[in-house]
């Protein structure tokens, strides 16, 4: 499964497997110059789906598994998380860079998450599903960017474990030492894998969003 636009999105992509990770950022702020914006305010992605949310209410107010978050600015985004049993506000740097298919750029940290997960930038490719009068962003759908083609179920590791990752690895990635996930200094090769990945992502691992309202609230 795959939450693309949040603190929490981040941390679902360090569990999930057959994803890139880079420890250092392949795009920059001036790649995202005059390019595709979400439009700054409350936004909701798919809650669970037995999940009972009113967007009307304070975003405070929703349940977590609503998964509702605030778009800050162009590089900021924030929502609530579950740390040590509390549910506490955490922020997370993100990056939207326009192409085709455009490419979210999420820096999971410590500072926001389990001190377990490292420091690591984790992408996903992004399509506008709608915009306001604007242009900007109001709606969207992700997807997880894969290593390669996932693997088939009866895939093994050579000490007989699950395969988890591609035994086929795209272009220019380099999978880790126990083949889970894999890692690149490519851009070109991201975009690359971006558009592949929209083809293999299974039900379940789409995050659909849209905006709520202004504010932060």
């Amino acid at each position: 499964m795959l939450r693309i636009v949040l603190v929490m999105a981040a941390l679902s992509l360090l569990g999930a497997c057959n994803v890139v990770m880079t420890k250092t950022p392949l795009f920059t702020k001036a790649d995202a110059a005059g390019g595709p914006k979400l439009r700054p305010g409350v936004w909701s992605e798919a809650p669970d789906s037995d999940c009972a949310v009113d967007e009307g209410k304070p975003l405070p107010d929703w349940p977590e598994c609503a998964n509702g978050f605030v778009v800050i600015d162009d590089g900021t985004f924030g929502g609530y998380s579950k740390q040590d049993g509390k549910r506490v506000w955490t922020t997370v740097s993100a990056l939207l860079v326009g192409g085709e298919p455009m490419v979210f750029q999420i820096h999971a940290t410590g500072d926001a998450s389990p001190a377990t997960v490292p420091d690591v930038y984790v992408y996903s490719g992004l399509a506008a599903a709608k915009l306001d009068a604007q242009g900007r962003i109001i709606a969207t759908l992700s997807w997880p960017v894969q290593c390669g083609k996932p693997p088939p179920a009866d895939a093994k590791t050579p000490d007989g474990g699950q395969r988890t990752g591609t035994l086929e690895p795209l272009p220019g990635m380099v999978m880790d030492a126990d083949g889970s996930n894999c890692t690149t200094t490519s851009p070109a090769a991201l975009r690359a894998a971006a558009k592949a990945s929209r083809a293999w992502t299974v039900p379940g691992e789409t995050s659909a969003a849209h905006w709520v309202r202004d504010g932060d609230k």
